[in-house]
Order: structure tokens, then sequence, then C-alpha cells
């Protein structure tokens, strides 16, 4: 029954990380189609893309699920591995369960995140007529931005965003490695090295080959990236 369990689960987190990726990239694409000057994705962009999203959003929702299933009293199982390895046993009088505290990990990425989109000055709210700043809906926008960057990153400017990212994927690097790092000295009671082990490697991997897709997508399949003609009509 468990083993059913966790292929069902696998299966539909798998479909939904991709769902989640694809929509992003159609989301990017969309923006590209209401701008006749710049150029459209062609199939290998679109796939390092893919392949960027899924790896990026993948280590940061493994990172933040694991952190968020810890407990801070459990009991072993006489059969089960991994998470069927334990019973929950937390204090019901204990308020900071690991859950709670994942809760305001988010809420102060959140608002990190909308401060420091808010500081950017998209002007993303503007009237249609005349242009004039709306701050209102634009303090919106940020909190809803904010939001997102929970999990992802989205170019909200159309200006050069190396900067953007690599703060943005610095901060999320930092703080995958301190969630997984934190479960693995904490998940005791799972006592299999092997399970412990994949799933802070599956963390990094999975940044590393988001990172690496990064590299390559702006480096050779960037539709505005000066390649010779060959590599050019094969990318775009």
């Amino acid at each position: 029954a468990d083993t059913a369990t966790v292929t069902v689960q696998v299966v539909k987190i798998s479909l939904a990380l991709f769902s989640l990726a694809l929509s992003l990239i159609v989301y990017q694409e969309e923006l590209r189609r209401g701008q006749i000057a710049r150029p459209r994705h062609g199939l290998a962009a679109t796939v390092v893309c893919l392949v960027w999203r899924i790896g990026m959003v993948a280590a940061r929702v493994i990172s933040i699920a694991s952190f968020a299933a810890l407990v801070k009293n459990g009991s072993p199982r006489v059969t089960g591995i991994g998470y069927f390895g334990f019973e929950r046993r937390d204090d019901p009088g204990d308020p900071f369960t690991y859950p709670v505290i994942t809760c305001f990990i988010f809420a102060a990425h959140w608002l990190l995140m909308t401060v420091w989109i808010h500081m950017q000055k998209s002007n993303f709210c503007a009237s249609p007529e005349n242009e004039e700043p709306r701050p209102w809906l634009e303090l919106l926008y940020s909190t809803v931005m904010g939001w997102v960057h929970i999990f992802c990153f989205i170019n909200h400017k159309q200006t050069p965003s190396r900067k953007r990212m690599f703060f943005f994927y610095l901060l999320t690097f930092i703080e995958n490695s301190v969630l997984i790092g934190i479960w693995y000295v904490q998940i005791t009671v799972a006592t299999e090295l092997w399970f412990r082990v994949s799933i802070v490697c599956s963390v990094q991997v999975l940044y590393l080959m988001g990172l690496c897709s990064i590299f390559l997508y702006y480096s050779f399949c960037h539709p505005q990236t000066a390649l010779d003609a060959s590599i050019r009509s094969y990318c775009t």
C-alpha cells in the first residue's frame, strides 16, 4: 500500500512540476509575442528552458517539503523506510512545529522578494492612457510577484536580468542548502543513510541541472544571442 501511494504521489508531483515549468515558458513566450521586435523561442530554446525550470523548481520543492515534513519527536516503526519509517509525535502544546517554522520562512522570503521587486520600480501597472504610475497597483503587483518568487524567478522588466538572477538563485541556493541540511541532521528516526543522502543529492543535482541549463540557454539558445547561421537556425 505504501509503495502504491508513493508511486501515485511521485507521478502527480512530476506532472505538476512539468505543468508549472511549461506554464512559465508559455508566459514568457506570450510576452514575446506581444512585442513584434522580439524574436520567438525555437524548439531547442524551449527544451532548455523546460529543463531549467524543472530543475530549479524541483530542487526548491524537495528542500521545502522535506524540511516541513520533519517532526521534533518521532519513534521508528517496525516496518517502513524513508518517510514511512517513523511515527509522528509532535507535542500538541508546542506551537513551533516544523510546518509552522516553514510558514515563517515562507513569509520572510515573500516579504524580502516583495520589497526587492518593488524597489526595482517596474511600472508594470502604469495607466494605459498616459503612462502615469499607479503606486497602489504597483505594490499589489510586487506582492503577487513576491509570492511567485518563493519558488521561481520571473524577469518582469525588459532590462538585462543577469544581476537579478544572480541574487535570486544565490539566495535560493543558500536557503535550499540550509533547509535540506537541517533535514539531514534532524531526521534521525529515518535511519537509512542511502535515503537521506539521496534526498540531499537530488536537491543539489537538480539545482545544478537548472543552473547548467541557464548557462546553456543564454550562451547558445537565447533568441538574441549572436551565433553563426548554422547554430541559430537550429536554436531559433
